[in-house]
């Protein structure tokens, strides 16, 4: 096997442990991993179109409706038209969604702490500034097309 290959699977192998323990997290409090990344997203940006939810969560737009829909049930998630354009939906989080991640969050990152406690907090600065060079854009063309939508996960 290849470095890149060997590497690309370590990155896929230590996501897949990450969502399993976060999602055992979660799962305590009556959310899903979509759930959360949505209410993460709403967290930061206010209110959101559906389309520009999707694209910052990177979520699907069919299961973007169905998390947005239990969100909204729970009372975490307000969805109302936009002014202007009643075609247009709007959704931002509610106090209660404000409330329930920032308990969820600090959770969350007691788990990601605990997974990344192997590496001391120069190795976690060194490797989250190698991950985000990943994300860029790259200055050059080299023929290898890297979705707009993975760049922005």
């Amino acid at each position: 096997m290849t470095t890149a290959a060997v590497l690309t699977d370590l990155l896929y192998r230590v996501e897949q442990h990450r969502r399993a323990l976060v999602s055992e997290v979660l799962a305590r409090h009556q959310l899903n991993l979509t759930q959360w990344m949505a209410l993460g997203v709403l967290r930061k940006r206010g209110v959101c179109s559906m389309t520009e939810l999707a694209q910052a969560s990177a979520i699907d737009r069919t299961s973007l409706t169905r998390t947005v829909d239990g969100l909204i049930a729970r009372g975490c998630v307000v969805r109302s038209a936009l002014p202007g354009d009643r075609r247009a939906v709007i959704v931002q989080i509610s106090p209660g969604g404000e409330a329930l991640a920032s308990q969820v969050s600090a959770d969350v990152e007691a788990v990601e702490r605990r997974l990344l406690s192997v590496l001391d907090e120069d190795r976690q600065a060194g490797l989250a500034q190698d991950l985000a060079k990943l994300l860029s854009p790259p200055t050059h063309q080299t023929g290898d097309v890297v979705s707009r939508r993975s760049r922005s996960a």
